[in-house]
């Protein structure tokens, strides 16, 4: 066995509950088409399986041993292989098979664990090592990606740039993180950018309502699309309003997607206004009814859903100003209940980057401050038990349009996203930061150690089951011209987890 190598295999014998016997075929693919090196002063591979019901195992093999057997551990339907590089007790590589069925497995099977460097991007690649990196079918901006049932990703519409104007794209296409390779999904028709894509726990659907299919004054849609990974199609209905740039978030407890404000085709028909209604999923039906009324207008608004199943509200435009409240929606039955917290935010802004962090509450960073699109690095923390937003620290650059994940330890990944200057250009950026929780309702905000290959706002960024984050498409743009392209590469980001016996993360 040898690290160098683009994969190279291992072989595991895995005892069945039913008394039988599978045998893997573990094969480590460590170098694509770029990126770091995962095995960079590497001596031993760690090796650790965890799954429901299991007593986390976890072994050591020196990286210039042969292809050896493994040791036996109980299979099910619930397990996962980690495989960390280490330099001592440092962890300089990872990746992860995210959750497999070994009960249904074919002996020998192959299994690819993608290592990846941590703390650091790597372009897609094969699961061959291929030296050219693997890219979208179609460049896109304005897109979503979402993190299916199965674990593939569904990367659908946004728009690319034929000179300066934009061409909605209708195609969508399918990413498969145990290949590394995208294919072509069903069209969605028509075309159209900047609606939202949620996956519905627990189901086979996910629900993209919304968006704009040109650049007139009245795009805004009430069509929904519900793709089901079963059938590898799309089952038509509808919105009670047309929306774009609205938000959507499903509880955590209750499971019911709610679509949030947005903008709407005015009454006389000729522009778009803010929206304050929202709108809740029921799918056994596939319909939309009216959920609680918000207190205001909120178009450019952003959701994410907490722990304790609420969904937190924060940004926005009124049709004025620039909205600084961070408010809340409670499940209720099969609807939600609206919570008006009175918090204001130190800073108002649209599009700002919310996510959950450990221990409760949300981080709130980035975004624009105001309609000329003044980016801002701020980020604010809200309290969920105290009901109050207070200041808590930096980003590393200003990002506005960028890409916020949740991440399994509780942190938060925000990156990419665009500087804009006093001219109105934007540049484009390749950082990102990693913010953790703090007591005293703090953070701490950690650059990532290895950027991006492609800087990009306007990207879709999704958290894969292995705990690693994609990020596609996007615009890339130097701010010193009016130049600007679509982007159809696609970059992982490996956070710097590190497995231990007491669960997956510590």
């Amino acid at each position: 066995m040898t690290g160098r190598k683009a994969a190279f295999p291992c072989f595991a014998t895995l005892m069945l509950s039913c008394g039988g016997t599978v045998r893997l075929d573990v094969r480590l693919v460590t170098r694509t088409c770029g990126g770091p090196d995962p095995l960079e002063g590497a001596s031993h591979l760690g090796f650790t399986v965890y799954g429901e019901g299991l007593t986390p195992t976890r072994w050591r093999l020196a990286i210039t041993a042969a292809a050896t057997d493994l040791p036996v551990f109980a299979a099910g339907k619930d397990r996962n292989l980690v495989v960390e590089a280490l330099a001592g007790d440092a962890v300089v590589g990872r990746g992860e098979t995210g959750p497999m069925d070994l009960t249904v497995m074919e002996t020998p099977a192959r299994v690819d664990v993608f290592v990846r460097g941590v703390d650091a991007f790597t372009p897609t690649g094969t699961r061959e090592g291929s030296a050219t990196c693997v890219e979208m079918l179609h460049p896109r901006a304005g897109h979503t990606a979402t993190l299916l049932g199965d674990g593939r990703v569904l990367v659908a519409g946004g728009f690319r740039l034929t000179g300066t104007s934009p061409q909605y794209v209708g195609a969508t296409e399918i990413f498969d993180p145990r290949t590394g390779l995208f294919s072509p999904g069903p069209d969605l028709r028509p075309p159209r950018a900047f609606h939202s894509a949620t996956h519905l726990p627990g189901t086979t659907l996910t629900v993209l309502a919304g968006g704009k299919f040109d650049d007139s004054y009245n795009a805004a849609l009430r069509l929904v699309d519900v793709f089901d990974e079963k059938t590898n199609a799309f089952t038509t209905t509808a919105l009670t309003t047309s929306r774009v740039r609205h938000a959507a978030a499903v509880s955590a407890t209750s499971g019911r997607l709610v679509v949030i404000g947005g903008y709407s085709v005015s009454a006389d028909g000729h522009g778009l206004v803010p929206l304050k209604t929202t709108e809740v999923f029921d799918s056994k039906t596939l319909q939309f009814s009216d959920g609680p009324a918000l207190a205001g207008p909120r178009a450019g608004v952003s959701a994410a859903a907490l722990s304790d199943g609420r969904v937190v509200v924060a940004g926005g435009w009124d049709g004025a100003n620039t909205v600084g409240r961070v408010d809340y929606l409670a499940p209720s039955g099969a609807t939600y209940t609206f919570e008006q917290t009175g918090a204001a935010a130190g800073v108002k802004r649209t599009v700002p980057l919310v996510a959950p962090l450990g221990g409760g509450g949300a981080v709130i960073g980035g975004g624009f401050t105001d309609q000329e699109l003044t980016s801002t690095d701020t980020v604010e923390v809200a309290q969920v038990g105290s009901g109050t937003v207070s200041t808590a620290g930096k980003l590393s650059s200003r990002r506005g349009d960028g890409g916020v994940v949740a991440l399994p330890d509780g942190t938060a990944l925000m990156g990419g996203g665009a500087r804009v200057d006093a001219g109105g250009r934007r540049a484009s950026l390749e950082d990102a930061d990693v913010v953790s929780p703090r007591e005293g309702g703090l953070v701490a905000v950690s650059p990532v150690r290895g950027r991006m290959r492609d800087a990009r706002y306007q990207a879709a960024w999704t958290l894969l089951r292995d705990g690693s984050v994609l990020a596609t498409g996007g615009i890339s743009a130097d701010g010193r011209s009016d130049a600007k392209k679509v982007l159809s590469s696609a970059e992982v980001y490996q956070p710097h987890y590190q497995t231990s016996l007491d669960g997956p993360y510590r």
